[in-house]
């Protein structure tokens, strides 16, 4: 999972997501993010139509409940986040060169 944050330090963030439902998604990072904040984020679905494509939620939300109280990083950040807007994105993966 992929998470934009304009106008913060960090402003891209890797996490990993722990549950998705057509509501939000709940997931993990190393990072802390504000109770309300507005976010961008990217789900990688793991299967896609074609080997040679990804498939990839792009979605707008806002930070709806926080886990772990420390302003530290740490790998212990949990954050419910809504679903508000969202879309499917392809993309194009690279095929892998086959050696003889």
């Amino acid at each position: 999972m992929e998470v934009i944050r304009p106008h913060h330090s960090p402003a891209h963030l890797v996490g990993e997501t722990c549950n998705i439902s057509s509501n939000g998604v709940l997931f993990k990072t190393d990072h802390p993010i504000d109770l309300g904040e507005s976010l961008e984020y990217y789900v990688t679905l793991p299967t896609a139509p074609s080997p040679n494509e990804r498939l990839r939620l792009r979605c707008v939300g806002k930070v709806v409940r926080v886990l772990g109280e420390t302003h530290q990083p740490t790998p212990d950040h949990v954050f419910a986040v809504t679903m508000e807007r969202y879309e499917f994105m392809r993309q194009r993966v690279a095929a892998k060169a086959t050696t003889v």
